[in-house]
């Protein structure tokens, strides 16, 4: 025998089902809306580690170049102090001035070698796979393109996955 109170309970109870499952729905899509952020954000940290690992091993090669370059003016000046102490005109302490800023330029491109195989190496942890030491396209030191502070903060508090996290 059914009295008329349970048929309110009924329908209260259709009534909490339903919100209750509302309820859950939203917060599995809030839940999965947090995850995507937070996989947005790890995509954005590793794009980020990718680059800075890219202009270590660019900057490291320019420097390469650069004493490669001074490496080859040391080499100059030695021959020059050689024939100017041949000639008399110089002490033999110039030749051995010449001489140590020689060495001094070999040993900075030694350890800037050093330090392309270790940029090289972190490259390649952070790319997950082992490439080959090779020229890198790109100028490190070319004139970048310059940023207005408001708006980039704008675009950075729209788009960035750590601030909609955060939110």
């Amino acid at each position: 025998k059914v009295r008329p109170e349970q048929h309110g309970a009924i329908l209260n109870q259709d009534s909490i089902r339903r919100e209750t499952r509302q309820h859950d729905r939203s917060v599995a899509t809030q839940e999965r809306a947090h995850a995507e952020q937070r996989l947005a954000a790890q995509q954005q940290r590793g794009l980020t580690d990718v680059r800075i690992a890219y202009y270590r091993v660019l900057y490291v090669q320019q420097q390469i170049r650069a004493l490669e370059d001074l490496k080859g003016i040391a080499q100059k000046a030695v021959d020059i102090a050689k024939q100017l102490l041949a000639a008399e005109e110089v002490a033999k302490t110039d030749l051995l001035q010449a001489e140590v800023e020689k060495q001094q330029a070999e040993l900075q491109l030694a350890n800037a070698q050093y330090a392309l195989q270790s940029a090289w190496s972190q490259l390649s942890a952070v790319v997950g796979q082992q490439i080959p030491i090779q020229p890198l396209a790109g100028d490190f030191f070319a004139p970048t393109e310059m940023f207005e502070f408001e708006q980039t903060l704008a675009c950075f508090c729209a788009q960035s996955p750590d601030v909609l996290a955060a939110t």
